[in-house]
């Protein structure tokens, strides 16, 4: 995504929907992606007097559905290192084949 297409969907869907959601004082979070942070993204929020929440570079990830993810990758690949059967892959610890 680029943030002429990142701007498009907020014309789309930020304008009509945010009313019909919340009250007209918010703040809009977004994390650092390079389209959220872009001139154009910039130039767009301003135009569009949408307050900004500020957000550090750098700060941990909040999404906890991603965190159980990467706990989930992690876990399984322990795993799999530590079993000598090399049709392991995929299976959750317990399991039998």
């Amino acid at each position: 995504m680029n943030s002429e297409s990142y701007v498009d969907i907020l014309d789309d869907n930020r304008i009509p929907e945010a009313p019909l959601i919340t009250s007209e004082d918010y703040l809009c979070q977004r994390d650092n992606a390079s389209v959220h942070v872009s001139q154009t993204s910039k130039s767009w929020f301003d135009a569009n007097f949408v307050k900004l929440l500020d957000w550090p570079a750098r700060s941990p990830d909040l999404n906890t559905l991603e965190n159980l993810w990467v706990s989930k990758q992690a876990r399984t690949q322990v795993l799999h290192r530590q079993s000598p059967d090399k049709n392991f892959q995929g299976r959750s610890e317990g399991q039998t084949p």
